[in-house]
């Protein structure tokens, strides 16, 4: 469960904050692939506190999986985003923060996407 919370947190919030596809978030040195990587990144801080060590190793198998998906494809956030409706954006960078704080770990990119996020919905 918790490296799907990985890849949810990292590709659909990204996705949404960048108005991006499943390509986008894979190009190799680009903003938003740092970003889905940095979102990633602190799930795996986050999950090694609590005990359930994921890995980069984890976070390399679930690119590998996007990477198989159709490249101009969005997930379900993006879907949400582009339709107006709210997103799940305390599912997953709000419980990362949260989560986060209590551990003492900083979450700057997680920080970024939910107030990113948060502005595009106060928009709609």
């Amino acid at each position: 469960m918790w490296g799907k919370f990985m890849l949810n947190v990292g590709v659909n919030q990204t996705c949404h904050a960048y108005e991006t596809t499943y390509s986008g978030v894979l190009t190799e040195g680009s903003e938003e692939n740092r970003i889905f990587t940095g979102a990633m990144d602190e799930v795996i801080q986050l999950s090694q506190a609590v005990g359930i060590n994921l890995s980069q190793e984890d976070a390399e198998y679930y690119k590998k999986i996007i990477a198989t998906l159709k490249p101009d494809g969005v997930p379900s956030m993006r879907q949400d985003g582009i339709v107006k409706r709210k997103t799940e954006v305390e599912m997953f960078a709000g419980i990362v923060r949260k989560l986060a704080k209590k551990h003492g770990i900083a979450t700057p990119v997680n920080d970024l996407l939910y107030e990113k996020i948060k502005k595009i919905e106060e928009a709609y």
